[in-house]
């Protein structure tokens, strides 16, 4: 009888064995699985990202702007320039606007003749004063930093025809005026 419940519990710690060898595998298993479900869904959200983008950039195409090649590979909407080329881009069409996204101190020491004031922090609460028929908007700043950020969020709100100045009023040699 005793070798009878040797036998059982020999079977029994064999069992047992092979049970949590093979519950460690599903383990294992289980583990690899939500990590490849984890990437795919960093990959589904990346792919997504990128298609949102190309349906932006084509609806910007759509509307007779082109892309450089530094707008495709970054994904943005808008273009960049330097300041020099403001004044020019400014004479070729006389409908663009000038929107200003300094503070109202900066703005008070000087900005360019016929600019729109509405500084970077109040542009989503003043949306509806930035033009939206289709005239070029130059957006300047202090230097092209906060103008960067505003020109992002004119573009992805549905401007298609946007400038970021690089180089902002620090680098305008133009006429300015205080009013």
């Amino acid at each position: 009888m005793d070798s009878f419940v040797s036998l059982v519990a020999v079977v029994a710690l064999v069992l047992a064995f092979i049970n949590f060898r093979r519950l460690s595998w599903l383990r294992e298993r289980l583990d690899e699985v939500a990590r490849n479900s984890s990437v795919s869904q960093a990959e589904n959200d990346d792919i997504k990202q990128s298609v949102d983008v190309m349906k932006r950039q084509m609806a910007v195409m759509a509307g007779g702007q082109t892309l450089d090649p530094v707008m495709v590979r970054e994904g943005r909407l808008y273009i960049s320039m330097p300041v020099g080329s403001l004044e020019k881009g400014l004479k070729e069409d006389g409908k663009a606007q000038v929107l200003d996204v300094r503070t109202d101190q900066e703005w008070q020491g000087g900005h360019i003749a016929g600019a729109l004031h509405i500084p970077v922090e109040a542009i989503e609460n003043r949306l509806n004063e930035v033009p939206r028929d289709g005239r070029k908007i130059f957006v300047i700043c202090a230097s092209g930093g906060r103008s960067s950020s505003a020109s992002e969020f004119l573009a992805n709100r549905g401007f298609l025809n946007v400038a970021n100045v690089e180089g902002g009023m620090n680098g305008w040699r133009g006429k300015t005026t205080q009013d």
